[in-house]
């Protein structure tokens, strides 16, 4: 995780030992199995807070939209396979934001994930994953990992700024450079928004009674089917 680029007052390399894991979280059969057979050792790399860096936190209770602090673990790995469970299981440990690194021989996973924190509970959203790479054929991404190529207005958009990297190395389908993030991005929602639309449309049309209602629908469908004919054409 040295790649982040932070200095050796923000790091913290604090080792966390699975049994305590999942005895504190009360860990069913099943999770100390995954441990156990899956993870090899754990640590707390940094932990980003206002305090120390000059970030300033950010809170928008009622949307429940916290950012105080930011943890950065490494997990090392005995095998891959299970990778989506284990970085769920971490996620979901943290009532913060957390970036989840890990390591298997030369390979590298990196997540995050964005939260809902209330006072007493979080909710996951929605969780970004890199998939597994080399570091040394992946340079231009390393790089723009770099904190100092973030947004550091406050932690929430120092967050957004990594989450906004993983997203775009996992769908730039190995050509990733920083001046297409916002091309590829923009070409994946209005894709996925597409999708959306076609889908509530048909399932509008299928309870539709009304004649005349129908061949509208009939309408807007192949509308949005030609959209999104167009934009598949268009991302390859």
């Amino acid at each position: 995780m040295d790649y982040f680029g932070f200095s050796k007052e923000l790091k913290l390399d604090k080792f966390l030992p699975k049994e305590f894991i999942y005895k504190q979280i009360g860990a069913k059969e099943s999770v100390k199995k995954l441990f156990v057979e899956n993870i090899e050792k754990i640590k707390i790399r940094s932990s980003i807070k206002e305090e120390g860096t000059n970030i300033k936190a950010y809170k928008n209770i009622e949307e429940k939209e916290v950012y105080e602090e930011i943890l950065f673990l490494k997990i090392e790995v005995k095998k891959k396979g299970k990778e989506e469970k284990i970085v769920d299981i971490f996620h979901n440990i943290f009532p913060r934001q957390t970036v989840i690194e890990l390591k298997f021989n030369d390979l590298i996973y990196l997540s995050c994930a964005s939260k809902k924190i209330g006072r007493t509970s979080q909710v996951i959203e929605k969780v970004y994953n890199t998939g597994w790479f080399q570091e040394e054929k992946e340079k231009e991404f390393i790089e723009s990992l770099n904190y100092k190529n973030y947004d550091l207005k406050n932690l929430k958009t120092f967050y957004e700024s990594i989450v906004k990297r993983i997203r775009a190395f996992k769908i730039s389908e190995n050509s990733f450079t920083l001046e297409k993030i916002e091309e590829k991005e923009n070409k994946f929602y209005e894709i996925n928004e597409t999708k959306e639309l076609l889908n509530n449309l048909k399932e509008k049309l299928r309870k539709e009674k009304q004649p005349r209602k129908k061949v509208e629908y009939v309408n807007e469908v192949k509308k949005a089917n030609k959209k999104l004919e167009i934009l598949e054409k268009l991302k390859k």
